[in-house]
């Protein structure tokens, strides 16, 4: 956009709407796809044993 001498004013409201859905989707994902993930595999770990699964699961 801003290489097409648009506005400036232009590329900064598209950056301003997009913000708030992105980090909805952002939120969503980190949430219920990688926190579970990550919980799941600190809890392998400390189930063998290791030190690493307790601080790995504090952690997140």
């Amino acid at each position: 956009m801003l290489e097409n001498d648009r506005p400036t004013e232009e590329t900064r409201n598209i950056k301003m709407a997009l913000m708030g859905p992105l980090a909805g989707i952002g939120d969503s994902l980190s949430q219920f796809c990688l926190a579970p993930l990550f919980s799941t595999i600190a809890a392998s770990f400390a189930k063998d044993g290791l030190i690493i699964g307790p601080i790995l699961f504090s952690w997140l």
